[in-house]
């Protein structure tokens, strides 16, 4: 028979548990040094730096002294290695190609250890009849960048000779990624078909879609429920399958200048209550960067989630040159950095996507004397 007493033992109020005074004490020295706080992003720099994408002007005599000027102390004292890149502006890419290599062959000191040198070449056409000498002859690494508008057979194959042979290919997403999943649908189905189902020796190597082309009139609380925004998170996964494909992580063609940063000292700054006070004069973030940045890690967080930090790499200079996307060196590695810093990733993570995983992609850098 169940005790008259037990629904007296429920009723009223309980009384909470006493807590022990331990709990609103704050942690002795000695707790907190066995328990230290993670660092502050700010505070977070790779310890070396490979940049995996300088653009270099054609027929310009050592430009990596002028880009080491641009990209300011912060960035040129942690570099270790260079990928120079050329473009075809006019479509003759042989002619570029060769023009780049004798352009390379000129500089006497280069500035930076140059790790490869990314030359535009037409695979588009499909396989040559015959391997240009020129990129035999190279005393640099040789990868073979090609624009993809769409997914023509000609252009497959051109991808898998290249393969094929050893050579890195870079695939420069140009198709339409703003207004429609045509652009993506082409890229994915280009890797696809070129790699048949297997691993080739070689690694591809994506541009202009970390961030891809965007248009910033898009507010960002909107962007989020775009279907661009949302095509690209379903095609970065998607391609984030092929073991081999690695991003570059470049300044965005969003037809605007890369913020500057710092701002210059000589700017009124107003106050700002959310600032935490550590920065000093001139170095507290204009508008327009706290913008690009959330915009910047909408992006970002997708791709770190599908290709890990592992194959993600830093490169200073946009894909494609556009005077409404200029972007100074210095200026966009700031800004990537603290972007990165900023998602939450170790410092190992960040030494990997500002060098490590360019090193693993395009070798130790060639020897001065071939330099």
């Amino acid at each position: 028979m169940a005790s008259s007493s037990a629904p007296n033992e429920r009723a009223g109020k309980r009384k909470p548990p006493k807590l022990p005074l331990s709990v609103f004490t704050p942690p002795s020295s000695s707790t907190s040094s066995q328990f230290p706080l993670p660092p502050s992003p700010s505070a977070i720099h790779p310890a070396s730096i490979v940049d995996a994408h300088v653009a270099v002007p054609a027929d310009t005599a050592n430009y990596l002294s002028k880009w080491k000027e641009e990209a300011g102390e912060l960035l040129s004292e942690r570099i270790t290695g260079v990928v120079l890149s050329f473009e075809s502006p006019d479509g003759g890419e042989q002619h570029a190609a060769q023009r780049a290599l004798e352009t390379v062959a000129g500089y006497t000191a280069p500035a930076f250890p140059v790790l490869a040198v990314s030359i535009p070449f037409p695979l588009a056409k499909g396989p040559p009849a015959a391997v240009p000498q020129f990129l035999t002859a190279a005393p640099y690494q040789i990868v073979l960048s090609t624009p993809v508008h769409r997914a023509s057979e000609s252009l497959i194959q051109g991808v898998q000779w290249a393969l094929d042979a050893g050579r890195i290919v870079e695939l420069d997403l140009r198709g339409d990624v703003v207004h429609s999943e045509e652009g993506w649908e082409a890229l994915e189905e280009v890797i696809d078909k070129a790699l048949g189902g297997y691993v080739p020796k070689s690694k591809i190597v994506l541009k202009n879609i970390l961030p891809p082309p965007q248009s910033l009139s898009i507010p960002t609380l909107r962007l989020l429920q775009d279907p661009t925004y949302r095509a690209y998170e379903a095609r970065t996964a998607s391609i984030s399958l092929f073991s081999n494909v690695y991003v570059q992580f470049l300044p965005p063609r969003w037809n605007a200048p890369t913020p500057q940063t710092p701002r210059p000292a000589t700017m009124e700054i107003p106050a700002d209550p959310d600032d935490d006070g550590e920065r000093g004069p001139g170095q507290m973030d204009s508008e327009e960067k706290k913008e690009w940045k959330k915009r910047i890690k909408m992006y970002l967080g997708p791709a770190l989630e599908a290709f890990g930090y592992e194959r993600i790499l830093f490169g200073s200079s946009p894909a494609t040159s556009s005077s409404a996307s200029a972007s100074n060196a210095g200026d966009w590695y700031s800004l990537a950095r603290e972007c990165v810093a900023e998602m939450g990733i170790e410092q190992s993570d960040v030494d990997a996507v500002f060098g490590g995983n360019a090193k693993k992609v395009y070798g130790a850098a060639a020897p001065a004397a071939a330099a």
